[in-house]
């Protein structure tokens, strides 16, 4: 399971590392410009943000990918902890947070980080749901649509399936999947 107890501070992230972790860190730049990155990452360059990205073991990538997640519902609960953990068990997610993926890695990053932001959605609970919304611009109404699409499409990994192209196509099964659950917070395939 992962915990996103105090990841809302970056302090809360840098204590939960592994020691390999911290001295990757300390030589990537310190722990305290890597809390300076934590906080706004938007802020730092793209060099900086993949120095410790790399340093980091799957679990803590799960962590700094949840950080949008965390920062606009706290600390998620133990249920939508442990089955985030488990669908992102096969998921790369270097390839969805580093900056600069290769070129002919960037469709698959953005594909990756499409799924993780859905399924991450789906495995929120309600309060979770209504405290995220706002902020993240998601029907308030839309939790149980999500978790339809996700139900239909077969799981995260049939989500993170129907989002990947065939040759440039829009991702049908999903905007199929999307409409018969009637979730509204995509626009379908151009007609």
């Amino acid at each position: 399971m992962t915990d996103t107890t105090g990841m809302t501070e970056p302090e809360g992230l840098m204590s939960q590392l592994s020691s390999d972790e911290q001295a990757c860190i300390e030589e990537a730049g310190g722990a305290e410009q890597f809390m300076k990155v934590m906080e706004n990452p938007d802020l730092a360059s793209p060099q900086d943000r993949d120095a410790f990205v790399n340093c980091l073991e799957h679990d803590n990538l799960l962590k700094v990918f949840l950080k949008g997640f965390t920062d606009q519902t706290g600390p998620l609960s133990e249920d939508t902890s442990t089955c985030v953990s488990e669908a992102f068990r096969n998921f790369d997610l270097r390839t969805m947070i580093l900056s600069n993926p290769e070129p002919s890695g960037e469709e698959a990053a953005m594909v990756q980080g499409m799924a993780g932001f859905l399924i991450t959605l789906s495995c929120l609970n309600e309060e979770e749901w209504q405290a995220a919304s706002p902020g993240l611009e998601l029907p308030p109404d839309g939790r149980e649509a999500m978790q339809c699409v996700t139900n239909t499409l077969g799981g995260p990994e049939g989500i993170l399936a129907s989002l990947q192209s065939n040759q440039g196509e829009p991702p049908v099964a999903f905007f199929n999947a999307a409409s018969g659950c009637g979730l509204t917070m995509m626009e379908g395939p151009p007609s």
